[in-house]
């Protein structure tokens, strides 16, 4: 990714959340993807997490589901 604030990750899994800036560089979008992700992993007994250091200086998704 490019880069999230602190801030900016508080929403990042809420329904229609979009990073701010996005319009310039990717306009489509619901702000839908990573809320689904995360309820689909919930529901799994999963967890979905970002680390990102800041604007731009990139951004790495994370998640873990368990195996039985």
């Amino acid at each position: 990714g490019i880069g999230i604030s602190s801030k900016e990750k508080l929403n990042l899994f809420k329904k229609f959340s979009r990073g701010k800036g996005m319009s310039k560089i990717y306009t489509e979008g619901t702000g839908l993807g990573l809320y689904l992700a995360s309820k689909l992993i919930q529901a799994h007994k999963g967890r979905i997490w970002v680390e990102s250091e800041g604007k731009g200086k990139g951004s790495k998704f994370c998640f873990e589901l368990p195996v039985e």
